[in-house]
């Protein structure tokens, strides 16, 4: 629904490639979509494979399209059709289009209204080419669903619960799906999962047999339902506890998943450290700071010289007679040496020191003492 007013949706039917006998089922379905005002046919009713749905355009107000065929093998009825599909969409502005065929020559056409903000309702059997089906906000295949007043004769088979796991695309659209549409805790409304898978692609649960999309969820056995009233509430299994209620009853059971604690920093071992280049130069420059300081915090040790041992005197030396003679020979007096007194040593003048202080003497330099004569050599007579 638009606002207050009721969803208007135009009906164009393919006659030449949709079955006539579903047209009730079509007709219901959308009138729980919304009202179907513009009910048109379109086809050559001069053929007599188009003779069973005149009886049926009468009952259902559906107003038929005449277009012949101008060539032989072209069907120009799909061409008129697009062509009013165009026109109502720019003059009538309908909410929403319902395209009944199989053809998927109206791919472009569905493209084009849905870019234009109309919904677009497909029908046909389960032929129909992919990616016709895909272009339609919802396709229902008329093969698989049950007419009105049928009987249940033609009803669709219902795939089981194993068959319904093992389509991995559905499985897939679902799940993502539920996810998208959960709360903080997983849950989430059913009808809004409905509405989100809807709006990814064309999905009604009948094309697999269930009359309603809780009924599909609760077959797949991979979500868990709750209702609240009239609001089902569905969540993945993987979500909840292992232990729950949907699990027991299903005798699905899962061991959950034993973690060790991690490791902290206090119960943590000490790694060893690696020594690289960096490791190293820092080593050799500590051991250097160690070292250097060992030395600035050592005490000092005062260094006192010694006075050096005095030369032992001889007491009775060895008498040399050459020595006696040089010494002789030296004692004797030159005029040079007697003329001309050796001059006296130059005294030194003593330091200034404080007045507090007495000022020392200087000491007399003492002159060296002579050398001892040379004694004569005697010498014997001949």
């Amino acid at each position: 629904m638009n606002g207050e007013r009721p969803t208007r949706i135009a009906l164009l039917i393919d006659a030449d490639n949709s079955p006539a006998g579903k047209i009730d089922l079509i007709l219901t379905e959308l009138a729980t979509l919304g009202v179907a005002n513009v009910r048109r046919a379109y086809g050559n009713w001069k053929k007599d494979a188009l003779k069973g749905w005149e009886k049926l355009l009468h009952e259902h107000a559906i107003r038929p399209m005449q277009q012949f065929d101008y060539s032989k093998g072209k069907n120009a009825s799909d061409m008129a059709m697009v062509i009013d599909a165009l026109e109502l969409l720019y003059t009538d502005k309908p909410d929403a289009f319902g395209i009944v065929s199989s053809d998927a020559d109206f791919t472009p056409l569905v493209m084009h209204l849905r870019a234009k903000g109309a919904a677009v309702y497909g029908f046909g059997n389960r032929q129909t080419p992919q990616p016709f089906v895909n272009a339609c906000s919802q396709f229902l295949y008329l093969d698989k669903v049950e007419s009105a007043g049928s009987g249940g004769a033609n009803a669709p088979q219902r795939m089981s619960g194993s068959q319904l796991r093992q389509d991995g695309k559905l499985v897939t659209l679902l799940r993502h799906a539920v996810q998208a549409a959960a709360g903080e805790e997983g849950w989430a409304m059913a009808g809004n999962v409905s509405q989100q898978i809807r709006n990814q692609a064309p999905f009604d649960p009948r094309n697999y047999g269930y009359p309603s999309f809780s009924r599909l969820l609760e077959a797949t056995n991979l979500f868990e339902l709750r209702r609240e009233g009239s609001v089902a509430w569905v969540r993945d299994r993987r979500e909840g506890k292992p232990d729950s209620r949907a699990d027991v009853e299903s005798g699905r059971t899962e061991t959950p998943e034993v973690r060790e604690p991690r490791e902290s920093r206090e119960t943590r071992e000490p790694r060893e450290p690696r020594e690289g280049r960096g490791e190293r130069r820092r080593g050799e420059r500590g051991r250097r700071q160690a070292t250097e300081a060992t030395a600035h915090h050592e005490p000092m040790v005062e260094l006192v010289a010694e006075p050096l041992p005095a030369p032992a005197v001889v007491a009775n030396p060895v008498a040399d007679p050459v020595a006696e003679v040089l010494a002789d020979l030296m004692a004797e007096p030159s005029a040079e040496t007697t003329s001309a007194p050796a001059p006296a040593p130059k005294k030194r003048a003593p330091r200034k020191k404080a007045a507090a202080a007495p000022a020392a003497e200087p000491a007399a330099v003492e002159a060296p003492a002579p050398a001892p004569a040379p004694r004569r050599r005697r010498t014997k007579a001949a």
